[in-house]
């Protein structure tokens, strides 16, 4: 992985304690621990108990008194009875990869890291997971048979997570959204019971969990998604060097790239600048494109005076490819970060890109990352209101991150990515993607779902309506 693609970089435990030094998490007394049938239940504070607690963002990591790790569905159901039992609000955490947090409580953390399944199905064009399973794991049952799933991009996400969300990925424009291929799932209710959801089956509850985020109606115990037979396909990873009018002009040419390149092709655009007027760019996606058509393609975007290294364009199929997808880690080691994102309607002119690294040349070096991520395509073909996920119809969605250090302080780093989150503002929908949340949004509800709030709140007070599933920034109740 590059530079660019450090969504989980860790960083030096010096670097990492001097900034998050204060943010520790708290001891919790010992408890006794009942035995539940399908749950390891250990007190949050125990070796196992911190094995199972990773959290992607280390500001939002909490220690909780208990951590129930469930090995069945009847678990699942085990430990969402004894905790309405008891009166212990809770949080669901598979893979713990959520920005904001909302997987992390200080009482109890119920956990389904350990539902691993992954059953790919060749003959009927199918693949069943568990909700801890790895994207990038299913990639990798899924290459022998060359069956294709859309998904994340980054491997060791877990497959409930990311579905619920809505799943952009490196295939989002020819295979539509995670949400969009998912099938069927099962899933524990406000009561404990294991019920299923389809079109045809609690079709309310099936509709809603396609984008209205993790946390909300349920915990998620299988799912079952379409697949498609994709005989040939290369991965796409490219970083280089580039002058900021260079970067400037792949920036705005991209734009238009994604899309005139056609369906078969999904990349996503990564920029943090190294000094000044210096940055480094990264394209890193996936085409169904020969080999020499591809490095044909990614040559019109970078010009004929760059050289695209054969290993920047391989065989998904091949052992390098599959290297790349590859992500076996069980545990995630957390560092502090900041992040916001914006969706953006329609390819920015020069100027506007022009204003982005205006912005960019104001902050410190390697102080703000951007990820720009195409949509369109396959995604579009679905309609706002199909799906609980709304934003249908947008060019692409941007990540703004900054990863702190102890070098400068919270403040500096919030005002380094609003000054370039704020030279988007004049071309962004004013919808935000639930998978990267940021606990300071105003109006969070409205741009995470749009159009689709009110269903979705209607769903909610028909399957949860004491409001057993919340966290900050879950589907309220009214």
């Amino acid at each position: 992985m590059t530079a660019l693609q450090s969504r989980r970089q860790v960083l030096s435990g010096a670097l990492a304690a001097a900034a998050v030094n204060s943010l520790l998490p708290i001891k919790l007394a010992r408890a006794a621990t009942p035995a539940l049938d399908g749950v390891r239940l250990w007190p949050g504070e125990s070796p196992d108990g911190r094995r199972f607690s990773g959290a992607f963002n280390y500001m939002t990591r909490k220690t909780p008194e208990f951590r129930a790790e469930c090995s069945t569905a009847q678990g699942v159901s085990n430990a969402v009875k004894w905790a309405r039992d008891q009166g212990r609000d809770f949080a669901i955490h598979s893979t713990g990869h959520c920005f904001a947090g909302h997987s992390m409580h200080e009482r109890l953390v119920i956990g389904t890291s350990s539902l691993k399944e992954i059953r790919p199905r060749p003959d009927s064009n199918r693949i069943t997971v568990g909700p801890g399973a790895f994207i990038g794991n299913a990639y990798l049952k899924l290459a022998s048979s060359r069956q294709a799933l859309g998904g994340g991009s980054y491997y060791s996400v877990g497959m409930a997570g990311l579905t619920l969300g809505g799943g952009i990925g490196f295939r989002s424009r020819k295979s539509g959204l995670l949400c969009d291929q998912l099938e069927s799932l099962t899933m524990v209710d406000a009561n404990g019971r294991i019920v299923r959801a389809s079109e045809t089956e609690n079709s309310d509850l099936f509709w809603a969990c396609r984008g209205g985020s993790g946390g909300s109606f349920g915990i998620v115990t299988q799912m079952t998604f379409r697949t498609a037979f994709v005989p040939l396909r290369q991965v796409i990873h490219v970083h280089i060097a580039a002058s900021r009018n260079e970067a400037e002009r792949i920036v705005h040419d991209w734009q238009y790239w994604s899309e005139a390149q056609g369906r078969g092709i999904t990349t996503h655009l990564q920029v943090v600048r190294r000094k000044s007027h210096r940055y480094l760019i990264g394209l890193t996606g996936e085409t169904e494109a020969t080999n020499e058509n591809a490095h044909r393609q990614v040559k019109a975007l970078f010009g004929a005076r760059t050289t695209i290294h054969p290993n920047w364009i391989v065989d998904y199929y091949s052992d390098r490819g599959l290297r790349l997808v590859k992500n076996a880690d069980d545990v995630i080691e957390p560092y502090p970060i900041l992040s916001k994102s914006d969706f953006i309607a329609k390819p920015m002119p020069r100027e506007g890109i022009r204003s982005v690294f205006d912005a960019m040349e104001k902050t410190a070096p390697g102080h703000v990352q951007l990820t720009i991520e195409a949509l369109g395509g396959a995604i579009d073909d679905v309609a706002p209101g199909a799906t609980a996920y709304p934003h249908r119809g947008v060019a692409y969605v941007v990540e703004f991150r900054s990863n702190l250090s102890s070098i400068f302080t919270l403040a500096e780093h919030k005002n380094s990515l609003d000054l370039v989150k704020a030279a988007y503002a004049p071309y962004a929908t004013g919808g935000v993607y639930v998978n990267y949340p940021y606990p300071t949004l105003e109006n969070w509800a409205k741009a995470y779902w749009g159009d689709n709030l009110p269903r979705l709140m209607a769903v909610k007070r028909n399957w949860d309506p004491d409001n057993v599933f919340h966290h900050a920034q879950s589907v309220p109740l009214a």
